[in-house]
């Protein structure tokens, strides 16, 4: 090539980088898209999803700068409009950048195959509240397109687009496409679902005093964000009772605190209350060790000092107080923390304490043993045990002597699905669809924000993201990719449930396609995303 025939190339190509400075295409929701990530060659540029009423679809659009920095870069979305002139409602599309986490180390015992990235790196996670960020050259930039269909929805196809500005300067505009189909997801998840989350964090976190009215606020806050999220159980800690003994020796039980937090809790959408353990392992603390009851402080009025209450003598008046506000039925109760082989007859001796004192509370615990008999409702059993016992499981539970629910924590790791930052997120909205395949009618983790020191996640006592999966915000939660992956799970729950009512043959081959066994699942999203459109189909067809 001659020199002038060269020069006049780089002088098009670098015409043509200033006029289009950055790399821009489109992706699932379900692909983790890291700093290094490039364009790939077929890559999308437009977003196309296809939902029920009711139901949240969120989808990525991925910058990636070419040659400068840009600064301001922010994201507009418009509105969508159907095509008779129907519009979503205002603010039916949020946009929010994803941020990233250093992660200086992966989840322990997972092999690499599992993970969706070898650390130390950055991994994406927490939606940021920024509403521009800067991006330079050789780094991608993802943010998470998220459309929310409301029930009163028409059905059909709405057309929008997100724009993508650097200052007043417009760098791309993407189109948008939602088709909204005649499925309404009912109004209260299908899945039964508790993440166990801490107050004291999040007034520590958010600075406020505890139980000041900011602190109450924020509480509310982070209760419609569990709803929204498909979570339907809540945390209520026994602590929230406040105990005095007077001098003749009776107890004067304090419900104030409490009635205030399940009144917030219930005025979110939450429908369950999940009174906490009432009961420990002995000390000095092993994992053997028996149970005991915990501790249940009282004040002794006349002189101010601490004495304990009774175990029977606090269920006996609890149970009382919820019969009388008529939450009876809408709580359960945790005896002690995941039973063991080794401990399970002192933790059941312990149990059909609670129950002679409290005989109306069903009783809820993750377990990590075989058999209960008639000492426990509602069984939560960590994934790996499931699948150990799941047929002797199964027929208890089809007997009808008990609830089969599942739990994760930091284990199990490798091939199961979790919820840990270091993971693919298809891994986090299967633990739903693992329910539904199995036939498990709820689903208990311990971590919705049990922060560790800077919220970071190598800071935390087991696997990073195991302890947390939203972020302290503003004014409230800030979200992560896992949080949104999770509620999308939980959201195809409430489809193949629909399904599996009008067509239960198809409905299960469909989940046994994603899910053939606890952990040969197809690693590829677009099989799970394919089933979930096959049940919107169906769905939308008229019954037979």
């Amino acid at each position: 090539m001659t020199t002038p025939a060269l020069l006049l190339l780089l002088a098009v190509v670098q015409a043509a980088t200033l006029q289009n400075p950055v790399d821009v295409w489109t992706t699932p929701s379900l692909e983790n898209v890291f700093r290094n990530t490039t364009k790939p060659p077929r890559a999308a540029a437009t977003i196309r999803l296809i939902a029920a009423r009711g139901e949240t679809e969120s989808a990525q659009i991925v910058l990636r700068a070419r040659a400068s920095c840009l600064d301001s870069i922010r994201v507009e979305p418009s509105l969508l409009i159907g095509t008779r002139g129907r519009r979503l409602a205002t603010g039916a599309v949020r946009v929010n950048w994803i941020g990233y986490v250093w992660l200086s180390r992966n989840s322990d015992h997972t092999p690499e195959s599992e993970l969706v990235r070898r650390a130390p790196d950055d991994f994406p996670d927490p939606l940021l509240d920024d509403e521009t960020v800067t991006l330079c050259a050789g780094s991608s930039q993802p943010a998470l397109v998220r459309v929310t269909i409301p029930r009163a929805a028409e059905p059909g196809v709405y057309h929008g687009t997100v724009s993508l500005r650097a200052g007043a300067r417009l760098l791309r505009t993407v189109g948008l496409t939602v088709d909204v189909v005649p499925v309404s997801l009912p109004d209260l998840p299908s899945l039964r679902v508790t993440h166990w989350f801490s107050s004291r964090a999040i007034a520590q976190e958010h600075q406020v005093e505890e139980w000041s009215e900011r602190h109450w606020r924020l509480l509310s806050a982070y209760a419609e964000d569990m709803r929204a999220h498909g979570q339907t159980m809540f945390e209520t800690d026994l602590e929230l009772i406040r105990v005095s003994r007077a001098p003749d020796g009776s107890y004067a039980f304090d419900y104030g605190r409490f009635d205030r937090w399940v009144q917030i809790c219930f005025a979110a959408g939450l429908s369950d209350i999940e009174l906490m353990h009432v009961g420990r392992r002995t000390e000095p603390w092993a994992w053997t060790n028996p149970f005991e009851p915990s501790p249940r402080p009282a004040v002794v009025t006349a002189s101010g000092d601490t004495t304990q209450v009774p175990l029977e003598d606090f269920l006996k008046d609890l149970q009382r107080h919820l019969v009388e506000r008529g939450w009876i039925d809408r709580a359960v109760i945790h005896v002690a923390d995941e039973p063991i082989v080794e401990n399970v007859d002192s933790w059941r001796a312990l149990s059909r304490r609670v129950h002679a004192a409290a005989p109306r509370l069903q009783r809820i615990e993750a377990i990590q043993a075989p058999d209960f008999g008639r000492d426990l409702e509602i069984w939560v059993v960590e994934l790996s045990f499931l699948e150990r016992w799941y047929d002797s499981y199964r027929a208890r539970q089809q007997a009808g002597n008990m609830e089969l629910w599942c739990y994760t924590s930091w284990l199990p790791q490798g091939a199961y699905p979790n919820r840990l930052i270091d993971y693919p997120l298809l891994k986090t909205r299967l633990l739903p669809w693992m329910a539904s395949r199995y036939g498990l009618s709820g689903w208990l983790h311990w971590g919705l924000n049990q922060w560790p020191r800077d919220v970071d996640p190598n800071k935390g006592l087991f696997a990073p993201g195991d302890d947390f999966i939203v972020y302290p915000g503003r004014d409230g939660p800030r979200s992560s990719l896992r949080w949104e992956a999770f509620r999308d799970g939980v959201e195809d729950h409430a489809l193949f449930a629909l399904w599996r009512r009008r067509d239960p043959r198809a409905a299960l081959a469909a989940l046994r396609a994603v899910i053939p066994s606890f952990t040969t699942y197809p690693r590829d999203p677009a099989v799970l995303l394919a089933a979930r459109r096959q049940a919107l189909l169906a769905l939308a067809r008229p019954p037979h």
